[in-house]
């Protein structure tokens, strides 16, 4: 199981540094699983002289206020210009947005759905959205989220600090989240929560009444991580940590909390393998953001963190780093892929680069700087690229500075090739002598793969 920490739609919208202070979105929103539709606001001020291109794709817009006045305007290729203006101006704006087309999309439906990717899901009283329901901004942004259910609804969505409000027959929940991003997600379910404080951070559960029982064995098994990982990577980038419950078969994970599916949390190893690699994305992922036009390094080194990790202190590692390149050789050894040109695990040949070979390298890279200076640059890469995109480019900048290396071959030859070595052993006997001859046997004009051999 993977995660997935972002979408795509991100790679749309890539920034590396603000030409202005981030913007603040303020969304307020009513669901209704029967009919089913959402109705919503979405308010923002924009500074003076700047130009903002809203994306609006999915929405039915009702109307725009600016300044309170009617924007004679309308959206063009789903996106809606706003500005420039001449002084600080509001902008408020009214939608929906309908679900009817997914309200009989079974749970065999959803199944095969490629596994971590994002996409809106109603599966029986379950609702997740993940993309194309807000209006999102062109930069990494802050969003102030607030939603309405009916009281027998518990919404889930990212935050540092969660408040619930009742009113009659309805619920009204605030999502505080006071970091940069580039959109929200939003999860809503008939939840039983279950919550523990572990030093400064709280710790969910939100599961249906029947798995209800799962709760301490996952409770238990995220304070671990959190010790384990703080140790490691440094202080946790937030608040809470939750484990939220879905019908549909996901495996997806946002900043605060993850979405697995039902049958999966039932399976009694997700504890202790996929629920790590979920949370090591609250680090990248979640925090550090993947400039995806650059290359998604973000798969492969949370594999490395958590699945091979686990292995690495039982004792099998040497069985998984196997497990990885046999994957590799089945499924990736002629895809005309490169480290840096993976974007996605949308089938086995990308997973295998894009998770496997990617695991491989930062292995490798361990090897090459020791596991000290190794530690200390994944650290260090984390603090300087907090709450924004970062790409291969950061990750060996951080690496060079803690190892004083110059690392520009090894990028070379391990991220932009497409291939791997190939080699090829023959034994030659000289009298009682025996010599083993490997001979690289893919070469190029550029340049050879310098090998170690242990």
């Amino acid at each position: 199981m993977h995660i997935v920490l972002l979408s795509l739609i991100m790679s749309l919208f890539t920034s590396v540094s603000f030409a202005h202070d981030p913007l603040n979105m303020v969304i307020e929103i009513t669901v209704d699983l029967k009919q089913p539709q959402l109705t919503a606001t979405a308010s923002l001020a924009i500074p003076p002289d700047q130009t903002v291109s809203l994306n609006v794709h999915g929405l039915s817009i009702s109307d725009v206020r600016v300044d309170d006045k009617p924007l004679s305007s309308k959206p063009t290729k789903d996106i809606l210009p706003l500005g420039p203006f001449k002084k600080d101006t509001h902008v408020i704006i009214h939608y929906t947005k309908d679900f009817s087309s997914l309200k009989n999309l079974s749970l065999n439906q959803t199944a095969s759905l490629e596994h971590g990717m994002h996409a809106n899901t109603l599966v029986q009283d379950t609702l997740v959205l993940t993309e194309a329901w807000h209006p999102r901004l062109p930069d990494l942004s802050i969003y102030d989220l607030t939603v309405i259910t009916h009281k027998d609804l518990t919404a889930v969505s990212e935050a540092d600090v969660v408040t619930v409000k009742a009113d009659g027959d309805q619920r009204h929940w605030h999502f505080h989240f006071p970091h940069a991003r580039s959109d929200v997600s939003l999860v809503v379910g008939p939840y039983e929560i279950h919550r523990i404080q572990h030093e400064d951070v709280e710790l969910a559960c939100y599961l249906y009444a029947e798995d209800r029982q799962l709760a301490r064995t996952y409770l238990d098994k995220m304070t671990y991580y959190l010790e384990l990982y703080r140790l490691i990577l440094g202080d946790y980038p937030f608040k809470r940590f939750a484990v939220v419950e879905n019908r549909a078969p996901t495996g997806l994970g946002f900043a605060t909390f993850t979405l697995l599916g039902q049958q999966v949390m039932r399976l009694p190893f997700i504890p202790d393998t996929s629920l790590g690699h979920e949370f090591v994305h609250s680090w990248f992922g979640n925090s550090v953001y993947v400039d995806f036009e650059k290359g998604n390094w973000c798969e492969g080194l949370t594999s490395y963190l958590a699945d091979y990790l686990y292995k690495e202190k039982a004792g099998k590692g040497p069985q998984y780093r196997k497990e990885l390149l046999v994957n590799y050789q089945s499924y990736a050894k002629d895809a005309d892929i490169a480290v840096t040109g993976f974007r996605w695990g949308r089938d086995k040949t990308q997973r295998a680069v894009g998770y496997g070979k990617t695991a491989m390298l930062f292995h490798m890279l361990r090897r090459e700087v020791g596991d000290e200076a190794f530690y200390k640059a994944i650290r260090l890469f984390y603090q300087e690229n907090r709450f924004q995109y970062a790409s291969w480019n950061e990750i060996k900048r951080a690496f060079e500075q803690v190892s004083a290396k110059d690392l520009k071959g090894f990028w070379e030859q391990w991220l932009t090739r497409k291939d791997i070595p190939v080699l090829e052993g023959t034994l030659e006997q000289r009298g009682e002598e025996v010599r083993l001859v490997v001979t690289q046997k893919n070469r190029s004009t550029l340049h050879t793969y310098a090998s170690s051999v242990d």
